[in-house]
């Protein structure tokens, strides 16, 4: 294995979906063993609703795919490695640059960019009020 190919590399395989196509799965459980995990409060429908105002406008945002746009420094790369053997022999390496769902610290990571988020935009509006369940 050359130097660059070095790194912590976690277990992937495919999965049959119900269409007859595959879909690949990354299996960090080895590496989030090594993060330290970090306390935060997830918001919840009740503590929404008690924080409220009657005159608000509220918007729904989809974040299903907001892990995608979190960048890795670069320099952790190598941290979040898979590979593949192919038939001629040849491994082919892959690494993820962005925020993978499956990454511990993945959550936590999230709520404090929507904390920082939702603080720009109070700090932009005196209309736009930021309650107190978003921040960690």
């Amino acid at each position: 294995m050359s130097r660059d190919q070095e790194g912590f590399y976690s277990h992937s395989f495919l999965a049959t979906r119900r269409t007859g196509r595959f879909r690949p799965f990354l299996n960090l459980s080895r590496l989030n063993t090594y993060l330290p995990l970090a306390k935060f409060r997830m918001y919840t429908i009740t503590s929404i609703l008690q924080d409220l105002n009657r005159r608000w406008w509220m918007v729904s945002l989809d974040s299903k795919d907001t892990y995608l746009h979190v960048l890795i420094h670069p320099s952790h790369w190598r941290y979040i490695r898979f590979a593949f053997l192919i038939p001629a022999g040849e491994l082919i390496v892959y690494q993820w640059k962005l925020l993978p769902l499956v990454l511990a610290t993945a959550p936590s990571t999230l709520a404090l960019l929507d904390c920082i988020s939702r603080a720009n935009v109070v700090a932009q509006s005196s209309v736009v009020q930021c309650p107190s369940f978003v921040c960690p």
